[in-house]
């Protein structure tokens, strides 16, 4: 497809002869969403999204999220490891599984509505591990080992190295919990500690 796709470097943009278009692009500040608006973008991806320390451009952008062929789907999609200043938002958003295991992980359908009770986009998390990624094992079968030895902290090589959500990430402490964490072991909780009516989650 090299020969037949068409390259603008100065604006990142990818033409196919059937008319597709592949346009680059990134953020920086709010202001970048200038470059974007009214536009129409029927797909839209995201790479790293919990790179992003909240969730202001992702929201900007859906509003660019459209199209005026109505054979043509709209969507939105994201890759995204656990960790990272926007950890948390990414997964209030999503409610990703928490540990995924071996083989796709499909979390919860997530259907919002607004205040009028109006339906929004639905969304959900579709977690995956390393170990299914094996042309690219097969390429380089130490890579594991790799980004063990790049991690910084705990919490980031439990993260990349298990795709567990369940890490404490993007905090001011996020460092320091994780190396005191070997201090934070408690006793069993007595069920007679626990106050009338509060409601028990397992």
């Amino acid at each position: 497809w090299r020969d037949a796709v068409k390259i603008n470097i100065n604006n990142s943009t990818y033409t196919w002869p059937t008319g597709e278009q592949l346009r680059l692009g990134f953020f920086g500040d709010m202001s970048d969403y200038q470059t974007w608006i009214g536009q129409s973008w029927p797909w839209i991806g995201w790479e790293e999204l919990t790179q992003f320390e909240n969730d202001k451009f992702y929201k900007q952008m859906l509003s660019t999220n459209r199209s005026d062929n109505p054979d043509v789907p709209v969507m939105v999609r994201a890759t995204t490891n656990p960790g990272g200043p926007g950890h948390e938002w990414v997964r209030r958003r999503f409610d990703p599984p928490p540990e995924p295991k071996f083989g796709y992980l499909i979390g919860r359908r997530i259907e919002p509505k607004d205040e009028a009770g109006r339906s929004l986009p639905t969304r959900r998390a579709i977690c995956s591990v390393l170990e299914e990624n094996q042309r690219f094992l097969l390429a380089t079968p130490n890579y594991k080992a790799t980004i063990s030895a790049s991690a910084i902290d705990a919490g980031q090589l439990e993260a990349w190295t298990t795709g567990s959500w369940n890490v404490q990430a993007g905090g001011l402490l996020e460092a320091a919990w994780y190396a005191a964490s070997d201090h934070f072991i408690l006793d069993e909780l007595p069920a007679r500690c626990i106050p009338p009516g509060y409601q028990i989650i397992p």
